[in-house]
């Protein structure tokens, strides 16, 4: 997938002001790929030290196997599906996206939070780490199913935003729909160049 690098010189005014410090925002659904429940149980363990509901939790996306215990924790607010315009105001609302999935070729849910002027954390499986020259350790979950190394990494993010520096970080060049373009027609050509051989012998 290519990214319209264009639209990350445009974040500056949504950075900071008028975003709910409380709030987590991630997108999945029930899926159980994308490792949610390991989310809740994480924000429940930074409740649970709070001594209160502190931190809430926002999930949109379709319907999966893992609603019923998604939606068993009394901090979590599944809105299911969304429009595009009600998905950008979530992630201008909210202090810090997560994506926390066990499989994921390439999603562009980060490079959305971002373009929003949202912190992001990923789980080292999420495809658009890729897209990024330099992650610190707080950027990336190493275990999906760590749910207190998830804990740690929403607390530190909530704190202290990565949002500005990962934009830095984005390798603009290397993720251009031209650039992607090009290495895909080069790797259609090679493909024609080796059927064409196997042809000739």
């Amino acid at each position: 997938n290519g990214v319209d690098t264009r639209l990350l010189e445009n974040m500056d005014g949504f950075t900071g002001a008028g975003r709910d410090k409380n709030m987590v925002f991630t997108i999945g659904g029930g899926m159980p790929r994308k490792k949610i429940k390991h989310i809740c149980a994480a924000v429940e363990l930074i409740n649970r030290k709070a001594g209160e509901h502190r931190l809430k939790l926002v999930v949109v996306g379709d319907k999966g196997k893992d609603d019923e215990t998604i939606n068993s924790y009394p901090f979590v607010e599944n809105l299911g599906l969304v429009d595009s315009a009600i998905a950008r105001g979530l992630y201008r609302e909210a202090s810090l996206f997560v994506q926390n999935s066990c499989f994921e070729t390439f999603g562009l849910a980060p490079m959305e939070a971002l373009v929003n002027g949202c912190s992001v954390l990923m789980s080292k499986e999420t495809g658009a780490i890729e897209l990024f020259r330099e992650l610190e350790d707080g950027d990336v979950i190493d275990n999906w199913y760590d749910d207190a190394e998830i804990a740690l990494k929403i607390e530190a993010l909530l704190k202290k935003s990565n949002a500005a520096r990962l934009t830095q970080s984005f390798d603009k060049e290397s993720s251009s729909w031209e650039k992607r373009t090009m290495e895909l027609w080069k790797k259609l050509q090679d493909l024609l160049t080796e059927k064409r051989t196997a042809a000739g012998k």
